[in-house]
């Protein structure tokens, strides 16, 4: 760091919550794995005058076209539906607001997990895996900025933040 102002203070990070996710998803699964989508993905959260790619239950996916919704078009159904991938292949649920099981909270178990790896859990901590707003939902500019050295060590996570255009296959 050759300069740093606030570095420290706690932020809510908003959208930029998606890259730690996509980060996950690529370090835990293949981007050409198929994903059915559940209701508890497209159900799970609202998403009031948020972005999102209209992904439907039952519809079958590939992991590519998840991180492509996600880190292009910032969508949170697509980014939700990575959280449960995870979860998925972990077997990992939680319980979510209503007290059932759910794997989309099973994954932001695995995301402050993550947090705590890289070192960033006395100052970070998610609530989701989309960037909705929470009180507990915050981190530090540093700890984005390990996030971001983490996703970008993965070669397939540069290519999807790096592209300009990505046109998905019929579902």
């Amino acid at each position: 760091i050759l300069y740093a102002k606030n570095i420290d203070d706690k932020h809510y990070p908003a959208s930029i919550t998606k890259i730690l996710t996509a980060a996950i998803a690529l370090e835990v699964g293949d981007p050409k794995d198929k994903y059915e989508i559940t209701a508890d993905d497209v159900f799970s959260y609202t998403f009031p005058g948020t972005t999102y790619v209209a992904l439907t239950h039952d519809e079958i996916v590939t992991v590519e076209q998840l991180l492509y919704g996600t880190l292009m078009a910032s969508a949170n159904d697509a980014a939700n539906c990575l959280g449960s991938y995870v979860a998925t292949k972990q077997n990992r649920t939680a319980l979510n607001e209503k007290g059932e099981e759910s794997y989309v909270s099973g994954f932001v178990e695995i995301m402050n997990e993550k947090l705590e790896e890289l070192g960033l859990s006395g100052s970070a901590h998610f609530t989701n895996c989309v960037g909705l707003y929470d009180e507990q939902h915050h981190c530090t500019v540093y700890d984005m900025a390990m996030i971001m050295e983490a996703a970008l060590d993965n070669p397939f996570c540069r290519e999807v933040l790096a592209a300009h255009v990505y046109t998905t296959a019929i579902t």
